[in-house]
């Protein structure tokens, strides 16, 4: 939910053809702010959500399912799947952060966006593994991608190179399968 956002507000957005985070993400600073003032956000509730939006990740996905001595996939066998993540912010785009650039290795968590919370919180994700026909959660893992956001800041080429190969669709996971012909480097991803 971003903050300040009714319904109201979703409204005039949506007059003005902004009808997704998207669409917000994709204007420039200043007819962002424009529009979000436009929509009746304050100077402030309108800088808030530029912060927010700038914090926002982008997470790339890649999948790779195999069943192990098989080069095929039948129904009943036991499949393996390997899952690689790279996140990159806007943020990482702001002159300046280098010096909070996350780094590889590192344990320590990136902070959430929680302006209301009275204490910081770190942020967690949850993965998922679900089958859509049957509406089933087939596994789940709560993990820190803190060592794929800091090869989403370091290389961002990595994510213009999967954008270009369909392995992502801005916040929407894609997933392409068989073997990754770039073991190499993408080995370095966070594995969940």
């Amino acid at each position: 939910q971003l903050p300040h956002f009714d319904v109201d507000v979703l409204k005039k957005l949506k007059k003005r053809k902004i009808q997704s985070v998207k669409d917000l993400q994709e204007l420039p600073s200043a007819e962002l702010r424009e529009a979000l003032q436009a929509a009746g956000l304050s100077e402030a509730g309108a800088e808030e959500v530029a912060t927010f939006l700038s914090t926002l990740p982008v997470v790339y996905c890649r999948a790779e399912c195999e069943v192990t001595g098989e080069e095929e996939i039948m129904e009943g066998d036991v499949v393996k799947c390997r899952l690689q993540l790279l996140v990159t912010r806007p943020s990482h785009n702001t002159p300046g952060f280098e010096q909070q650039a996350p780094t590889r290795g590192s344990s320590k968590a990136i902070r959430a966006f929680t302006p209301n919370n009275p204490v910081p919180k770190d942020e967690n994700w949850h993965i998922l593994l679900v089958d859509s026909g049957s509406n089933a959660v087939l596994t789940w893992a709560k993990a820190s991608l803190v060592e794929a956001e800091a090869v989403g800041f370091s290389r961002p080429e990595l994510a213009e190179e999967w954008e270009r190969q369909g392995a992502a669709g801005g916040n929407e996971a894609g997933d392409k399968g068989g073997k990754d012909a770039d073991r190499g480097r993408s080995r370095a991803l966070a594995t969940a």
